[in-house]
C-alpha cells in the first residue's frame, strides 16, 4: 500500500471498526512514518481552524474526534505488527518503542496545543521555565483521559527500571525524540494535576480520576526513593495533586538530564527543573500560609 493510501485508510477509520486481517500489516518503520503524518494533521488542523473557531467550537471538536479515531486505527495496526513492544530493550530495535511515545504526544496535542507556546524558542532554561509557567491549567474532562494514561505510562517505564539507572546507564533510550516527548508528558501531566487540585475543593474526583491519581502517586513515590538518597523530602500527603504536579516534573527532569550527548536535552532538563522548583515553592507557600478567617 502506498503512503497516501495508507494514511487515507487510517483517517477514514471509525472508532468501532477494526482494520481487516486481509490488510497488509505495516512494518515498524511504516507505522512510525504514518504516525508522524497523523501528528502533522493535528498541527495543521490547529493552524487552519484556530482563528476561525465558532463559538461552541463544534468544528474543532469534530476534527479532534476524527483524529482520535485515526489514532485508534493506528494503534490497531501497531498492535498487529509482530515486532511491536513497549519494552525499551526490545531486541527488534527502538522504533516501535519510540512510536508508542509519539502516540502519547499525539493524544497530548489533542488535549493541549503545546506547540503554539513555542517552549524551546529561546534555548534557555530560565525562558523555558517562564514559558511553562504561562501555560494555563487544563480544563478537566473525560476527553483528556487517553492523554493522561499515555503520559503516566511513559513515566512508569523508566521509574520501574530505576531513575538513576536510566539517567546514568540507559541514556541511549532517551534520545532527542524521547526527551521532547518527555517534555510534553511532564507539562501536560503537571497542568492536569494542578487543575484536579483546584477542582477537588469544589467536587470530588470521579472513579477514573481517583485511580489515575493513585497510580501517579505510586509512581512518584517509587521514583522519589529509587536513588541512594531520596530526591526530595517525603510529603505529608502523598496523594496531594498539587504535590504530584511538581513531583512528576522533577522526575522527568532528572531522567532527561542524564543524557549528556545533546546540549538541547540538558537545556530541556534544566528548564523542567526550574519550572518544578518554582511550582514547589508555590506549593510549600500555600501549605504554610495561614487560613483566612
Amino acid at each position: 500500500m502506498l503512503f497516501q493510501d495508507a494514511l487515507c485508510h487510517i483517517m477514514k477509520s471509525h472508532r468501532e471498526s477494526h482494520p481487516p486481517d486481509s490488510q497488509p500489516v505495516p512494518s515498524p518503520l511504516a507505522n512510525y512514518i504514518l504516525l508522524h503524518a497523523v501528528i502533522q494533521k493535528i498541527i495543521l488542523t490547529y493552524h487552519a481552524l484556530g482563528p476561525y473557531n465558532d463559538v461552541d467550537q463544534s468544528l474543532t471538536t469534530g476534527q479532534k474526534e476524527i483524529m482520535r479515531n485515526a489514532l485508534h486505527a493506528w494503534t490497531s495496526l501497531w498492535q498487529r505488527a509482530p515486532e511491536s513492544s513497549l519494552d525499551p530493550r526490545n531486541p527488534n530495535g527502538p522504533v516501535t518503542f519510540t512510536s508508542a511515545a509519539l502516540l502519547g504526544v499525539a493524544y497530548v496535542r489533542l488535549g493541549l496545543d503545546l506547540g503554539s507556546y513555542k517552549i524551546l524558542r529561546y534555548r534557555d532554561p530560565e525562558q523555558i521555565a517562564n514559558q511553562l509557567l504561562q501555560i494555563p491549567r487544563l480544563p478537566a474532562g473525560p476527553h483528556l483521559l487517553p492523554a493522561i494514561l499515555h503520559a503516566t505510562h511513559a513515566l512508569s517505564i523508566p521509574v520501574k527500571l530505576g531513575v538513576n539507572f536510566v539517567a546514568q546507564s540507559h541514556a541511549f533510550v532517551w534520545n532527542v525524540q524521547h526527551s521532547l516527548c518527555a517534555l510534553e508528558f511532564a507539562v501536560f501531566l503537571s497542568k492536569w494535576l494542578f487543575c484536579i487540585s483546584d477542582c477537588q475543593t469544589r467536587m470530588p474526583l470521579d472513579e477514573q480520576e481517583t485511580r489515575l491519581v493513585s497510580w501517579i502517586s505510586d509512581i512518584v513515590e517509587e521514583g522519589r526513593t529509587s536513588g541512594d538518597d531520596d530526591f526530595w523530602s517525603r510529603p505529608s500527603h502523598q496523594s496531594d495533586c498539587a504535590y504530584l504536579g511538581f513531583a512528576v516534573v522533577k522526575l522527568w527532569a532528572r531522567l532527561i538530564r542524564g543524557n549528556e550527548k545533546w546540549s538541547l536535552i540538558r537545556v530541556i532538563g534544566d528548564g523542567l527543573d526550574i519550572y518544578a522548583d518554582t511550582c514547589e515553592q508555590r506549593y510549600v507557600h500555600a501549605q504554610t500560609s495561614p487560613v483566612p478567617t
